[in-house]
């Protein structure tokens, strides 16, 4: 381990002790714990804020943290300003130098948000170098002080990441999407970083990768719910078949103890929350978590945003990995935040500086007893040359006797729901002999069933696996391979005799009274024939397998089959099976693939990368072949072009070569038709889109089947039919000729009308809070360019089911494809139309669509960016057009004028806001309006009550919102959404056309 001297970092110790119940002890020291004077501070002085911190600081409700960080730093100093004072002479005496406040505290104190410190002209972080609250615990550590050690590896960063997400609580996190964010998130430092994913969400399984690594882990990131169940924090972690298992802190510990990693991230709601219950305090779980011996845990104080959590993780592992210090990395950290890098949940914006407060960055607390400090050197040691984090390549088969399946528990990716369906059914369902795992070559079955061997290897004995060299099996193939790889000769001298095989299979698995057997057929399809367009099992094949579940079966002592296969083959043996089909590799899954994949990552490559995934359609043999035949060479786009033209290189990696014939007219009709879906939908979904392209329903639904029996429909892990998902390879069509997308625009326009309002009946409700579903239908809706009035038409659907961020996101991203299809012509023609016509509430609703084009077209990254700079002809034009044709009673102007009659100004208070809410009716002086409420009529609206849409926006990060969501002005986002469009840079209006009308 090398030892290096870095930057000092200064640990001023802060300890508050509640004395009774109006004071607090407080001292504070440097490096000497006997050098202090102790000071009570009166409770009294911050009673208001103990209470606020309690009732607003974690609640949507508007705060200022300035106001409060302020306040609580004023609390400390004193009057005598010692705490002012102690930094100050800090700062001259050790210049450059960082400062830790190392807070110790306790009772109601304990949950002050003490990372919000503010000296009255910035947050104490905000400060360069950073000033860095810690949560420093010290129970039973009398007379110790924090502690940094400066142990720097001269590697990459090592850390292990784990998402939970148990089936069975609500909100199930979408611990793909979690994966996915990290993944990308760290995507640029993959040289820095080496990233393990463990895949299970199970403690006892990521206890095996952790104690396994030759080279312990710096960092372990554990993603999940966080909950208080009583006075117990706890940590919702998986058991082996996905379901809930609350992990306490004790639990966790007992994972990591025979090597702590130097940082622990509980990233979970509210692991970094104390509370108070029955006049004790209940410590957070990080706290918990440090008492049971990890030097450092940083955690959540509240519930936070998915998309901040991962924007926090992303900055403070580059850091990390760059050769920073831990709380260099957190300053660095809080302070990007803070100056608007990944806005988020947006609070305050100040129009000149173009800076913002934000209502997450603050609640990351850092518990610790000990702070590590560097954790590797600096990319450029001059000490020690760097070691870049190893490529994580995947393997090829390893065809030895003792592991003849592919990937170990490192090296296999995803597939988290199937193996868990699958280790339920082999561990706890009786009624099945075994598991058949079926879906396109290439997609992870041998995979699976080597990751469930595994699993399996305490219960079972070792398992005996007929690879494809030893396809297909016969009598003479399972008795031979069995007796050898028995040990005992008795054993072996059961299978020797003259009975019919199921009986000597029987004897054997009756006489094996220590472990049962665990057999594996791997690539079975070789055991198949085609009958009457349907694959049955061969004669000999038939026999064997039957007396292979007959005997399992007869003997109920355990014994389990796995058998993976491209094909669901038709045969009555399989009621004693559980069938996990398989589907190709997306999201999070398919992020892990590519990180192993080299050139996939490569700079030379990307304008080749979504041709290839194009190809390779998530299906992970094809995306390797792709990687080391393709990418890898000098010609690679002319390879590629050559791949894409000619599939013959490739096709028979992922298809049967006796599949070719039975893609007929009728099955090609049904795939051609679903291929008009990108993403997995409901069966109801498929159904819409092949009606009418046979004869009959029930035809077209016999060959649905068919095309999921032979896995050319994928299908989703799901276990309820109902719940399930479905979608065709899309590329089958590079695959087979016959199915393809219509060409026919006259048919091909109606088929994707059909899809969108089969998927708009489905998912198109205010409940639906999947981007990638909404996404979608908007796509969908997009593609019907028969239709000149999709985008309109999209943008009220999307305004149907306000306020729903995942609707938003997914009809902004969509319609940014289509932005050479959008045009300025005529921009605000339909807005004066419905404004003559005093169609107000249609009006505000076409405000919010000119709005949404012109960001579009000017390319503006969000609304923020786009009211700050929209160009000064098009704000005019739509305000001038209100002003104008509701005769001065509206438009943003006439807001304007009333907000400074009110004395409103860029700094004005929420008093001002609340005020002027009141006076355009969005308050009516006991609460605040819904946008549904307003009454959309000049003889009952107020002056300025119009426009309002664009104020009660739920947007995604960056976005202006209203709290409350539907609320008008609700909070103080409103009133930055005012000062967006008040106080925008160079945009007045024509004054004496506004003034002029407003006098009528």
């Amino acid at each position: 381990m090398l030892i290096v001297n870095f930057p000092m970092v200064r640990i001023l110790h802060i300890q508050l002790t509640p004395v009774g119940k109006d004071q607090a002890r407080f001292q504070f020291f440097w490096d000497n714990p006997n050098q202090f004077e102790p000071r009570f501070l009166a409770l009294s002085e911050i009673e208001e804020l103990l209470q606020i911190s309690e009732t607003d600081y974690y609640t949507l409700l508007p705060v200022s943290y300035a106001e409060m960080g302020e306040e609580l730093f004023n609390w400390l100093d004193g009057t005598d300003r010692l705490l002012q004072s102690a930094l100050n002479e800090s700062r001259k005496k050790h210049r450059g130098e960082q400062i830790v406040l190392a807070i110790s505290t306790s009772g109601r104190l304990a949950n002050l948000p003490w990372e919000i410190l503010h000296n009255g002209k910035q947050f104490l972080v905000e400060q360069k170098p950073p000033i860095v609250p810690v949560r420093w615990v010290t129970e039973g550590l009398d007379g110790e002080q924090l502690t940094v050690k400066e142990e720097a590896k001269p590697r990459f960063l090592n850390m292990v990441f784990m998402a939970c997400s148990p089936q069975d609580v609500q909100p199930v996190l979408d611990f793909e999407a979690e994966e996915g964010q990290i993944l990308m998130a760290t995507k640029g430092i993959t040289k820095d970083l080496c990233l393990t994913v463990e895949e299970s969400g199970c403690l006892e399984e990521f206890q095996d990768i952790f104690n396994s690594e030759e080279d312990p882990f710096d960092v372990v990131h554990l993603t999940g719910h966080g909950t208080i169940d009583g006075e117990q924090p706890y940590f919702l972690t998986e058991d082996e078949y996905g379901y809930c298992q609350k992990s306490s802190a004790a639990d966790i510990a007992k994972t990591l103890q025979l090597n702590y990693p130097k940082l622990v991230f509980l990233s979970g709601c509210q692991t970094g929350y104390s509370r108070s219950s029955a006049g004790q305090l209940v410590l957070s779980m990080a706290e918990e978590l440090v008492l049971e011996g990890a030097p450092a845990v940083l955690s959540w104080g509240d519930r936070v945003q998915d998309k901040e959590a991962s924007a926090i993780a992303a900055t403070l592992y580059r850091e990390l990995s760059a050769g920073q210090t831990l709380v260099q990395a957190l300053g660095l950290t809080y302070q990007r935040l803070l100056e608007g890098e990944g806005m988020v949940n947006l609070v305050t914006w100040d129009l000149e500086s173009g800076q913002g407060e934000y209502r997450q960055w603050h609640l990351l607390r850092l518990y610790a007893t000990s702070l590590p400090g560097v954790l590797v050197t600096k990319r450029n040691s001059r000490r020690q040359r760097r070691q870049p984090a190893p490529p994580r390549n995947i393997k090829d088969f390893i065809p030895t006797r003792e592991q003849e399946l592919p990937l170990g528990p490192k090296e296999f990716v995803g597939r988290r729901r199937q193996l868990q369906n699958c280790l339920r059914s082999l561990k706890t369902d009786e009624d099945k002999v075994g598991v058949l795992l079926t879906g396109m070559g290439g997609w992870g079955k041998s995979a699976i069933a080597a990751r469930l061997c595994q699993r399996l290897l305490p219960w079972f004995k070792e398992p005996i696996v007929w690879t494809w060299q030893e396809q297909p099996i016969n009598e003479q193939s399972i008795v031979k391979k069995l007796s050898d790889e028995l040990e005992d000769a008795t054993e072996r001298q059961l299978l020797q005799g003259q009975e019919e095989l199921k009986y000597r299979l029987r004897n054997l698995f009756a006489a094996s009274d220590s472990q049962p057997f665990l057999l594996v057929l791997d690539d079975f399809e070789q055991n198949l024939e085609l009958i009457s367009g349907q694959y049955r099992l061969k004669p000999e094949t038939a026999r064997v397998l039957r007396a292979l579940v007959w005997a399992m079966q007869r003997t109920n002592a355990g014994h389990r089959m796995i058998i993976t296969c491209r094909y669901q083959f038709q045969s009555d043996l399989l009621e004693g099976f559980f069938i996990q089909p398989l589907e190709s590799f997306h999201h999070a899954d398919l992020l892990k693939i590519l990180q192993r994949l080299p050139h996939f990552n490569s700079d030379e490559n990307q304008a080749l990368i979504p041709r290839a995934l194009t190809l390779a359609s998530g299906n992970p043999r094809l995306l390797k072949k792709i990687n080391d035949e393709v990418l890898v060479q000098d010609n690679a786009e002319e390879r590629l072009t050559q791949w894409e033209t000619n599939p013959e290189t490739w096709k028979y990696k992922v298809i049967w070569e006796d599949l070719n014939p039975l893609i007929d007219e009728p099955l090609a009709k049904i795939l051609s038709a679903c291929l008009v879906y990108r993403i997995h939908v409901p069966m109801a979904a498929l159904e819409a889109v092949c009606q009418g392209q046979l004869s009959s329903r029930e035809e077209e639904r016999e060959q649905i089947e068919r095309a999921m029996a032979l896995g050319l429909i994928e299908i989703s892990y799901h276990l309820e039919e109902d719940q399930r998902e479905y979608r065709v390879s899309q590329n089958l069509s590079q695959i087979f000729s016959a199915v393809r997308l219509l060409e026919d625009t006259d048919k091909l326009y109606p088929l994707y009308q059909k899809a969108w309002s089969a998927l708009t009946e489905l998912w198109a409700n205010r409940g639906k809070k999947n981007q990638e579903q909404w996404q979608e239908i908007f796509r969908l809706k997009f593609a019907d360019k028969g239709n000149p009035e999709r985008f309109r038409e999209g943008f009220k659907q999307m305004l149907s089911v306000q306020y729903n961020t995942a609707a938003d996101q997914g009809f902004e991203k969509e319609l940014r494809k289509f932005k050479s299809e959008l045009t300025r012509d005529g921009l605000c023609q339909e807005l004066e139309t419905l404004l003559q016509q005093e169609k107000w509430r249609e009006a505000d609703e076409e405000t919010s669509w000119i709005f949404y084009q012109v960001m579009v077209l000017d390319g503006f990254d969000d609304f923020y960016d786009l009211y700050r700079r929209i160009p000064s002809d098009n704000f005019n034009d739509i305000d001038i057009l209100w002003v104008q044709y509701s005769d001065g009673q509206f438009g943003f102007s006439i807001q304007k004028h009333i907000w400074k009659t009110l004395g409103g100004h860029p700094d004005a208070a929420s008093e001002t806001w609340k005020n002027f809410c009141k006076q355009i009716q969005w308050h009516d002086g006991s609460e605040w309006k819904r946008y549904e409420d307003l009454s959309f009529d000049r003889e009952k609206a107020a002056i300025g009550e119009l426009p309002a849409l664009s104020y009660t926006r739920w947007k995604r990060p960056g976005f202006v919102m209203s709290y409350g969501e539907w609320l008008l002005g609700y909070g103080g986002a409103g009133i930055n959404w005012l000062k967006v469009v008040f106080y925008r840079k160079k945009s007045k209006v024509k004054r004496k056309i506004v003034i002029r009308l407003m006098r009528r």
